[in-house]
């Protein structure tokens, strides 16, 4: 198969001052980008659709996302309820508790420890129960 050669579909175009000062060289940029991008676009804006179908479909109300909420500063009343308007269910909260020398006292700091360990390790211990019958059942 013979190799042809085929001439380039792209033309280089050299940038004169007066393009540069009508801005011609960003404006043909950016109509490039935008070719370059169509598909990105068109899928985020059928994203975006989805989204405002699913809030219209919502019970009947039209909620608002987390990013769309509108910032409410010092009304508790408004807080609360862009807080109940938002469609993901919020993570639970920790507690974060401080060992005061009561507790060390009365080693409940090391208890809590004990019991989350022991629970933590019920499989190991039972896969060894059941080792040690085993053994002594060969015996």
């Amino acid at each position: 198969m013979p190799i042809v050669r085929e001439k380039p579909s792209v033309e280089l175009v050299k940038i004169i001052d007066e393009k540069r000062a009508f801005n011609a060289y960003a404006k043909l940029r950016l109509e490039r980008m935008k070719r370059c991008h169509v598909g990105t676009r068109m899928k985020r804006a059928a994203e975006a659709e989805k989204r405002r179908n699913f809030l219209k479909r919502r019970d009947g109300q039209i909620s608002c996302l987390p990013q769309a909420c509108p910032q409410v500063q010092g009304n508790a009343g408004n807080l609360l309820l862009r807080n109940s308007q938002q469609p993901h269910k919020s993570k639970p909260s920790m507690e974060f508790v401080k060992i005061t020398d009561e507790m060390r006292a009365f080693n409940a700091y090391a208890k809590l420890r004990l019991e989350r360990m022991k629970r933590r390790h019920v499989g190991t211990r039972m896969k060894r129960v059941a080792e040690a019958k085993k053994r002594s059942s060969e015996l």
